[in-house]
């Protein structure tokens, strides 16, 4: 298949296998930009909950296989298209790039510059689409210096402001991610989380020298440290859950998806059925097979 293709550029002249990675170029562009407004629109009908998802960044990191900070790009893309439909005109018709558009998607967002973006969007576009992506970058960085009427003397108020977190829990395993906040909960923060690594990282050791004894130190310990680290947060939710002694930790949903034989077979094992063939035979009509006992 690739090799195929290989096959086909090898034999174009310089000048057609030149013409051909413009075709290409373009043609990425543009189903990009279908792309980015199909997230667009999926986002605004939060149609990913249909799938399980619990935002938008899981539904794509999950339906792309793509890292967290691939997703976000996509997210910055589909809400910069949603808002200034003219600037993602320039990616649909291939003038100007994905870094470009991600660039430009920044600009907008930027949380105290981003008002004044669509004053200023046609000129960072034009350099966006004859000048280098490190010259749009200088227009980019001026632009927010520039637009961000209160410095940096607004940060303070502007972290605290704009605090959040989020826990989405899918396929996939769990993203946490939180940003904002005073400097005092930062440090709060951080020194509960270090203190709850340091737990996780002494049961390791203790662990460790219950297996190896006076050998211990030249084993390995149980559990890396980013696994630690998901460890210790776990135990920080958990803690919550049990501070006020009710122990309201939630009971999670499990569900098991298992074929008809497989099931047969473990009811039978543990005699809740006669035979394990109980759900490859026919049933009665009643469109329940008449060899389980359903009291059980």
């Amino acid at each position: 298949m690739f090799a195929e293709l290989v096959g086909k550029a090898v034999e174009m002249s310089a000048a057609d296998l030149d013409g051909w990675v413009r075709e290409l170029v373009v043609l990425q562009r543009r189903v990009a930009a279908e792309l980015a407004a199909a997230l667009a629109v999926g986002s605004a009908r939060s149609d990913y909950e249909a799938d399980g998802h619990g935002s938008m960044h899981a539904y794509v990191k999950a339906t792309m296989n793509c890292s967290d900070a691939e997703a976000s790009r996509w997210n910055r893309l589909a809400q910069l298209g949603d808002e200034e439909p003219a600037v993602a005109d320039a990616l649909l018709t291939g003038r100007v790039g994905l870094g470009q558009m991600d660039r430009l998607a920044r600009a907008a967002q930027h949380r105290r510059a981003g008002h004044a973006f669509r004053d200023h969007a046609e000129r960072l576009v034009d350099v966006a689409e004859h000048q280098s992506y490190g010259e749009l970058c200088t227009a980019a960085d001026r632009f927010e210096v520039l637009a961000d009427v209160d410095g940096a003397h607004a940060d303070d108020r502007a972290h605290i402001d704009d605090r959040c977190a989020r826990v989405d829990a899918g396929r996939a395993g769990v993203y946490v991610a939180a940003s904002g906040g005073d400097a005092l909960q930062a440090a709060e923060m951080q020194a509960i989380f270090e203190l709850a690594r340091q737990d996780q990282f002494d049961s390791d050791c203790a662990e460790r020298r219950a297996l190896h004894g006076d050998d211990a130190q030249h084993a390995s310990l149980p559990r890396s440290a980013s696994q630690r680290g998901f460890d210790a947060l776990h135990a920080i939710f958990i803690a919550y859950a049990a501070a006020d002694g009710t122990e309201r930790r939630p009971e999670p949903g499990v569900n098991i998806v298992v074929d008809a034989s497989t099931a047969g077979e473990v009811l039978h094992r543990h005699g809740l059925v006669d035979e394990p063939d109980v759900f490859d035979r026919s049933s009665d009509g009643s469109g329940v097979e008449s060899g389980v006992d359903r009291r059980r």
